[in-house]
């Protein structure tokens, strides 16, 4: 198993959640869409075919990461990215074990935030990542005084180059289920 708790901090609901999320820009027959071309696919809440836009680089903001989002922080050519120690904060992806959990920042102004509207709510189901030999999840220490676990990051398992990462990443782009929320 891949995935790494902070040593005595305690879930949000349990220490064996079945999904993450994250929002993302989605991508549908092809091509980068937006929220409310998703929205007029279907009436339910679960939305089939839509996945996040894959990255073209590591640093792309849609289902890679910003280069100060991993170890060590904005890489030179040719460095190799790591995962945190064990019981360190980790570096990659951001994740949440918790939709509830969305910084306002990020939630989009349709849902009450004050992020992007073009962006869409993922789930990705956490076996994804626990079984994939190259990537781990690690969650953050909690926030509050009650050690809550509000948030995690998809990681490299082992030292590797940026552009395996991102390979690895985008492995898992067919795995995201859209949320129309």
């Amino acid at each position: 198993m891949h995935s790494v708790y902070n040593p005595g901090l305690l879930d949000r609901t349990d220490s064996n959640l079945p999904h993450i999320y994250r929002i993302m820009t989605p991508f549908f027959n092809g091509s980068e869409t937006t929220y409310s071309a998703v929205k007029m696919l279907s009436s339910t809440p679960i939305l089939h075919g839509v996945l996040p836009c894959t990255p073209t680089s590591l640093w792309a903001r849609l289902l890679g990461v910003k280069a100060d989002e991993v170890s060590p922080p904005n890489p030179m050519p040719g460095t190799k990215i790591s995962p945190a120690p064990i019981g360190q904060a980790g570096a990659g992806m951001s994740v949440l074990p918790v939709i509830s959990a969305m910084p306002h920042h990020r939630i989009p102004k349709r849902n009450g935030g004050m992020g992007s509207n073009k962006d869409c709510w993922f789930f990705l189901e956490r076996k994804h990542v626990e079984n994939s030999p190259v990537l781990r999840l690690h969650f953050d220490e909690g926030e509050n005084s009650s050690k809550l676990v509000t948030h995690g990051v998809i990681e490299p398992s082992t030292h590797m180059e940026p552009a395996d990462f991102t390979t690895a990443l985008s492995a898992t782009a067919g795995d995201w289920v859209c949320m129309n929320h």
